[in-house]
């Protein structure tokens, strides 16, 4: 952020209902949302939250080094005699959206090719393995955070600096309109879809407004990143964006795993359990190379980094050597160990029906038979019952040793279950709960013995981390 006062108070417009003790040749360079961090001379943006309400920290703030304050109008007039300091305010009508507004003047400033993706799996890691490829080489931003919504993504406009020369921005999505949103706050020069698949369904209803919704953030950006594999993103983007095709104003870049004539293209010719090998080409430039990190789902979200890579201006021989340098993101195909040698498997950051079926199918490289911590599938709204049967049936026919099953679903996990396992086994094979319990956690770990494997996935809501803690 580097904005003057009276920059920011025009770019508030008439959102900016009031002023206090501004000059307006005041210079903001660094902001906060957060009281308890030092920022001296910051901007506090004052966020409301459901569970939070930052006006009620403004003192904190003031004593950690913040000079200026975005406010609320409402709820400043309610609160201002409590505040014991004098500071200069921006008094607006709603918070949030004088944030959008401020990251999007604060960006414009700037030379920065601006990369967005989205996708319903996927876009973190590709915005991670983006990152490992261009670290040293690219001065670039990326939030460590998923910050990924219409709070998080004026959050990394914000923080980009002049000395960026690229930025990586993650785009996410729970309701209708969000994604279109986003980027026409973001302006990305360069857009990708990692997937699209039965994700949020809660929030938009059908897989179709899921691929409708995915495919919006194509409406900016003069480069485009399309996955050729997944045959919903190739048949949207020929109808909906057939002009590209031939407009010699786009780059077009196409990747895939299945098709040679792909941009970027690789075949997976080996893959272990934390692992797999690469072969194929970077715009015509042939290679092979081999990616440290398990599962092989992560050969497209690999393509994507080596087309962002190329654009960034990395040549394609630089580009193989660089795979090297990818490595796993928390909660994200991760292996691990814990005290008495067993083996640990833990990708529970997200969860839909898709990653859940590659899940399971990477649990093949594990072990013969692996042990599986499991939980919900969140945001699937009227289609949470549905996928978890599914689930519970996938699972049955998936070679392992036990499961735990953990969320509100898991009665209907159970019978899905019991639909493809059979009554006889049930009981020794299956554990359920609707929420994580210690008690039921030690007595799940008390059944693993050194050398076995566990494999953990879940929404992020499930917090299954916690397993983590009370066991590694």
């Amino acid at each position: 952020m580097n904005l003057t006062t009276l920059e920011i108070k025009s770019a508030l417009g008439n959102s900016l209902k009031s002023q206090i003790g501004l000059n307006d040749h005041d210079n903001w360079s660094s902001w906060s949302t957060d009281s308890r961090l030092k920022t001296e001379g910051a901007l506090f943006i004052a966020i409301q939250g459901d569970n939070f309400d930052a006006h009620d920290y403004l003192n904190q703030a003031y004593e950690n080094g913040a000079l200026g304050f975005l406010v609320k109008e409402s709820t400043f007039n309610q609160k201002k005699s409590t505040y014991n300091f004098e500071a200069s305010f921006f008094v607006v009508e709603d918070t949030i959206e004088a944030l959008q507004k401020i990251s999007v003047a604060s960006s414009s400033k700037l030379d920065c090719l601006k990369v967005a993706i989205t996708g319903t799996s996927g876009k973190t890691s590709a915005k991670y393995f983006s990152h490992q490829m261009l670290e040293g080489l690219v001065p670039h931003y990326f939030s460590p955070k998923s910050f990924n919504n219409h709070i998080g993504v004026p959050f990394t406009l914000l923080d980009l600096k002049s000395e960026h020369k690229l930025a990586l921005i993650e785009i996410g999505m729970n309701h209708p309109g969000e994604i279109s949103n986003l980027v026409r706050l973001a302006k990305p020069n360069v857009t990708a879809v990692t997937m699209v698949g039965r994700g949020h369904l809660e929030g938009v209803g059908t897989i179709e407004h899921v691929l409708n919704e995915k495919m919006s953030i194509f409406q900016e950006g003069q480069t485009h990143i399309i996955n050729i594999d997944d045959p919903r993103i190739y048949k949207d983007y020929q109808k909906k964006y057939s002009r590209n095709l031939s407009d010699p104003n786009f780059n077009i870049i196409k990747i895939s795993l299945k098709d040679k004539t792909a941009d970027v293209y690789f075949k997976i010719i080996n893959a272990e359990f934390n692992s797999f090998e690469i072969e194929g080409h970077i715009f015509n430039y042939p290679g092979k190379a081999k990616i440290n990190i398990a599962g092989e789902h992560h050969g497209l979200n690999v393509a994507i980094a080596a087309a962002v890579s190329k654009i960034a201006g990395l040549k394609p021989e630089n580009i193989w050597k660089r795979f090297e340098m990818i490595a796993p993101v928390w909660g994200r195909s991760e292996i691990l160990k814990s005290k008495n040698n067993v083996s640990i498997y833990f990708d529970a950051y997200n969860a839909n029906p898709e990653s859940m079926k590659v899940f399971l199918s990477q649990t093949k490289h594990l072990s013969d038979s692996p042990y599986f911590v499991l939980g919900e599938m969140l945001e699937m709204g009227d289609h949470a019952k549905d996928v978890h049967y599914e689930l519970g049936q996938l699972v049955g026919q998936t070679p392992h040793k036990n499961v735990w099953f953990i969320g509100p679903s898991c009665e209907v996990f159970k019978q899905g279950y019991l639909s493809t396992i059979g009554l006889a086994k049930i009981k020794e094979n299956l554990m359920i709960s609707s929420t994580y319990e210690q008690t039921l956690a030690l007595k799940y770990q008390s059944m693993l013995q050194p050398e076995d494997w566990v494999a953990l996935k879940a929404s992020r809501g499930i917090g299954l981390e916690k397993f983590l803690k009370d066991f590694v």
